[in-house]
């Protein structure tokens, strides 16, 4: 939970875009557990409720809720929301899947399947402009389609004005994509 509060809602700067905007959306590649969007609606909560979110998020191989609701453990300060995002998962079948948090005034699009498939121009299914990007998807010698240089260039293509993006990885390769 540190982790994603410092690598991707402070290396992104996050919380001065939360507080003074009404609308923010954040795209990533690689929900995994989940815990980046708990981190951003912890965050968003705490500096302005009604900020309104928009999750786009690129899953491969989506995990259980159980699974998920077992990694949050450690972290009770997010258990309520942990609590409401394993009770709306949607099955895990190939394909888009939207959910909606009402009471968290937050969208969560849920795309499971390669990021590529979604993204890439040839199959693009996906229209958007994040203001936001959370680049989680492991690192590259584990998962080289999330680091193409042709996915780089969807994400730009799907990143709004000032769109700001974080990563963990500190790659090379990925250094001089990104650029």
């Amino acid at each position: 939970l540190e982790e994603s509060r410092y690598v991707f809602c402070e290396g992104t700067d996050l919380p001065s875009l939360i507080a003074g905007r009404n609308h923010v959306i954040i795209a990533e590649t690689g929900f995994g557990t989940g815990l980046n969007l708990l981190s951003v609606l912890d965050l968003r909560n705490a500096i302005n409720p009604d900020c309104y979110i928009e999750f786009i998020s690129f899953e491969l191989c989506p995990l259980t809720s159980d699974i998920i609701k077992w990694t949050h453990r450690p972290y009770p300060e997010i258990s309520m929301l942990s609590e409401l995002l394993c009770a709306h998962l949607p099955p895990r079948w190939p394909g888009y899947h939207k959910v909606i948090l009402p009471q968290q005034k937050t969208h969560l699009h849920l795309y499971y399947g390669p990021a590529e498939s979604f993204l890439l121009p040839s199959n693009k299914t996906v229209s958007f402009q994040a203001d936001i990007w959370f680049l989680d998807g492991f690192n590259p010698a584990k998962n080289p389609d999330l680091w193409s240089n042709e996915l780089f260039q969807a994400i730009y293509r799907n990143t709004a004005p000032s769109g700001r993006l974080a990563t963990f990885t500190a790659a090379g390769q990925v250094r001089r994509g990104l650029e």
